[in-house]
């Protein structure tokens, strides 16, 4: 185990060399701040885990710090990196999970004042988490409905008040922070030996997993649509992982979806299903589907399905793109589509399911401008965390 005094000394003795740009984060993490307030956590074998998988499977305990999570590393080191001016003058941040929880923890510790801006819908719980960790030293700003509006108010702070914004992800000592974990992990367990990156690790993770299925699937371009054949395979207990769509024309719409399965057999008959004209859905009557299993086409597994749900094909007025985040639990695709029941079509639809507690959803729709207003009120009633993206230049340049 890596001891805390070892690493100061390795530390102390990095802080002589001379700063490199771009960051080096070797040195950055050995010299990281973030064992002021945070622990070495266990990497602890997880048994019932490791038998259903037949390996050895380790889980480290980031569960066990100050906030319940390894946001406190990388917050603390990048408030403990701050100059004297920049502490004097305090900070903000935009969050309403762990992150919100780190910054206030650590600006009790570092004797910093600190604003932490969160949406208005944000949980009771959240809120009391985050003032019980900052006390005094931290000022609770709830402002907007989305949390785009909370970030454009801690945006202002920063312009207005002169305070430093303490980020997520992007900042180099965050993630300094975050990468004492990874040290530590290399002290606490050894590697495999087989020289394999996280890139390869992840190609053949998806190649040995036999029991995925990709199908392609030609429907009606019609409302509605895409929730008709959600249910029909979630009758038949098929759980989709991953759902694309880009409009095409207006009469034809292709998806690519995929699931775990022994066999795609009963999701193939199930949507065959929805053709049939006593079918008890009314899906499709009169249309010649076709569903293509893709499942053992490594062109389809390596290439397409990424390819899937780029530039449109036809041509797509008045769209208007939306990141949308739900928590990721069964039927929570299902959920989802239910909520966008609405009166605007469709024309983009992109969903993975990365074995994260939150799903994150892509989707287009075709807006008119007289319906901006409107939309807009249905956009704040649903439940869900939403961002636009409709100006961001990958989205203009490639999916256009």
């Amino acid at each position: 185990m890596l001891r805390r005094s070892t690493l100061s000394r390795v530390g102390a003795a990095v802080r002589r060399l001379s700063t490199q740009s771009p960051p080096n984060y070797r040195r950055m993490i050995l010299e990281s701040r973030a064992y002021d307030v945070a622990e070495q956590t266990l990497l602890q074998e997880a048994p019932a885990l490791s038998h259903a998988l037949q390996n050895r499977v380790l889980l480290k305990r980031e569960d066990l710090q100050p906030v319940f999570s390894f946001k406190i590393r990388g917050a603390y080191n990048k408030m403990a990196s701050l100059s004297d001016e920049e502490k004097a003058a305090g900070c903000v941040c935009c969050s309403a999970g762990n992150h919100a929880q780190g910054v206030a923890l650590s600006a009790r510790k570092l004797g910093v004042r600190a604003k932490i801006v969160m949406p208005l819908a944000t949980p009771d719980i959240k809120v009391n988490a985050v003032r019980h960790h900052g006390k005094e030293f931290v000022d609770i700003v709830l402002h907007g409905k989305t949390f785009d509006d909370a970030a454009a108010e801690a945006r202002r702070l920063v312009e207005e008040e002169k305070l430093t914004m303490i980020l997520p992800f992007d900042d180099p000592y965050v993630i300094a922070g975050q990468g004492t974990i990874g040290m530590e992990i290399l002290q606490q367990t050894m590697t495999s030996g087989a020289n394999i990156d996280f890139a390869r690790l992840r190609f053949v993770s998806e190649r040995a997993d036999s029991h995925e299925r990709l199908l392609a699937v030609e429907i009606d371009e019609n409302p509605g649509a895409f929730l008709r054949l959600n249910r029909r395979l979630d009758a038949v207990g098929v759980r989709i992982t991953e759902f694309s769509y880009r409009y095409a024309n207006a009469q034809k719409a292709r998806v690519h979806l995929s699931f775990h399965s022994p066999s795609a057999d009963h999701a193939v008959a199930a949507i065959r299903e929805l053709q049939e004209e006593e079918s008890p859905l009314g899906f499709a009557r009169g249309g010649a589907y076709q569903v293509l299993d893709l499942s053992d086409n490594e062109l389809a597994k390596v290439h397409t399905r990424y390819l899937a749900g780029g530039r449109a094909r036809g041509d797509v007025q008045n769209e208007r793109l939306y990141r949308f985040e739900f928590p990721d639990r069964p039927r929570a695709l299902a959920t989802f589509l239910e909520a966008l029941q609405s009166s605007w079509n469709i024309s983009l639809f992109h969903y993975r399911n990365h074995g994260a507690d939150v799903g994150r959803v892509l989707v287009g729709f075709q807006v008119p401008e007289e319906d901006h207003e409107r939309f807009q009120t249905f956009l704040n009633q649903l439940a869900y965390v939403f961002h636009e993206e409709t100006d961001n230049q990958m989205y203009q340049e490639f999916m256009l």
